[in-house]
C-alpha cells in the first residue's frame, strides 16, 4: 500500500521567507478541496503582511533591529 507524502514549509524560515507560508496554505487549499479558505489567507496576509514589508523596505539594512527568533517543531 502506497501513501502519498505531502510536506510542506509552514514555518516562514525556509528560503523563500514568510512568502512560504503564503505558498503553503495555496498548496493545501488545492490539495484539502479548500480553494476558497485559502484564498481569504492570501488576501488576510497580503493585506497586513504587504504593508509591513513595504515600511520596512525603506529602512537601511545598517539601521534595522536585529531580532532573534526561535521555534521548534516536535512533530518530526
Amino acid at each position: 500500500m502506497e501513501i502519498p507524502i505531502l510536506g510542506l514549509d509552514c514555518t516562514g524560515g525556509g528560503p523563500c521567507g514568510i512568502d512560504s507560508i503564503r505558498d503553503s496554505v495555496s498548496i493545501l487549499g488545492y490539495v484539502l478541496n479548500a480553494r476558497e479558505e485559502a484564498v481569504r489567507y492570501q488576501e488576510w496576509h497580503d493585506r497586513y503582511v504587504g504593508p509591513v514589508e513595504a515600511r520596512i523596505s525603506e529602512i537601511p539594512q545598517r539601521e534595522r533591529v536585529r531580532v532573534y527568533l526561535e521555534s521548534t517543531s516536535d512533530t518530526i
